[in-house]
């Protein structure tokens, strides 16, 4: 009964429920259908994410797409691929050339895709998919005003990525703050930008703002064996930072800090020798201050 013709392989839930109750003869309520897409949906015919809310009312009836969605940002040739962009695709999005140098290099050295890059990247790959309504398909994956779209939905469920606020300015005409109100943050002034902890290459600023290991440091070591799986600890990063708002990441470790207190995790991953340590020290006072706040904020 779901064999129904969906060229994208994705249908909104209430129309295919619609579509099936039209199609059958059966006299079948929408929880029983519902259920009988859970069952589908264990057995791999279709997917259906209804535990991640952007995705509740969204079927993909061709899991196959799946992959297709994933390859647009998660592929080894990211790089090559933000400065294959034509321009009339840069155009539409009002974006230049030295916009795409910008997110070559962001992601080069910080594992970071700014918002803009990723929405002139969907809108390249679905123009090379040949797809009917890929406006809508476009609007579907990219989300409209602050609400995320099906694709980085899908990427932040599964730990893949996260998304942090890249501060260009301070607002002068931002609400004068007062204690237990809420204080209401217009969004004009930061961009959006999502870290990729898969693309992240060995620069060392985890590595000069810990400063290096010390005798006196709490230590905790996880063993794995016989290796750590593949992309845990990214994951681990991703989970970790989101809850953090002062973070840092490297390849193989990430530095969090709450209330002047920073928590370093290391990633040691060979053979007969996988484990991640995890360490905090006190931190150090100068002046009835703490230093390592000092140097945070200051950053």
């Amino acid at each position: 009964m779901l064999f129904l013709v969906c060229a994208k392989g994705i249908m909104d839930l209430d129309h295919l429920l619609s579509e099936v109750m039209l199609k059958t003869t059966s006299d079948l309520s929408k929880n029983l259908l519902k259920d009988i897409l859970r069952y589908l949906h264990r057995i791999g015919l279709i997917v259906w994410y209804e535990e991640i809310k952007p995705l509740l009312n969204t079927v993909f009836l061709k899991p196959s797409f799946l992959i297709t969605v994933f390859k647009i940002l998660v592929r080894h040739d990211l790089y090559n691929q933000l400065w294959s962009i034509p321009a009339e695709v840069l155009i539409s999005e009002r974006a230049f050339k030295r916009d795409v140098l910008k997110w070559q290099e962001m992601l080069q050295s910080k594992a970071m895709i700014r918002f803009q890059a990723i929405r002139v990247l969907v809108k390249h790959q679905l123009e090379t998919l040949c797809l009917q309504d890929t406006e809508e398909l476009f609007h579907d994956l990219i989300g409209h005003g602050t609400q995320n779209g099906k694709l980085l939905s899908l990427l932040m469920h599964f730990q893949i990525c996260m998304s942090v606020r890249n501060v260009k300015k301070l607002n002068p005409r931002a609400p004068e703050f007062f204690p237990g109100n809420q204080w209401s943050v217009k969004d004009s002034h930061k961009e959006m930008c999502y870290p990729f902890p898969n693309y992240l290459k060995n620069f060392m600023e985890v590595t000069e703002r810990w400063g290096g290991d010390h005798h006196e440091d709490i230590h905790i070591r996880v063993y794995f064996s016989p290796l750590i799986p593949e992309g845990f600890f990214q994951r681990l990063m991703v989970m970790a930072c989101s809850f953090y708002s002062t973070h840092w990441i490297e390849k193989d470790n990430f530095l969090l800090v709450n209330n002047g207190k920073p928590l370093l995790v290391k990633q040691f991953n060979q053979r007969a020798d996988s484990y991640l340590e995890i360490r905090s020290r006190k931190p150090k006072r100068s002046n009835g201050e703490s230093e390592f706040i000092y140097f945070c904020l200051k950053s």
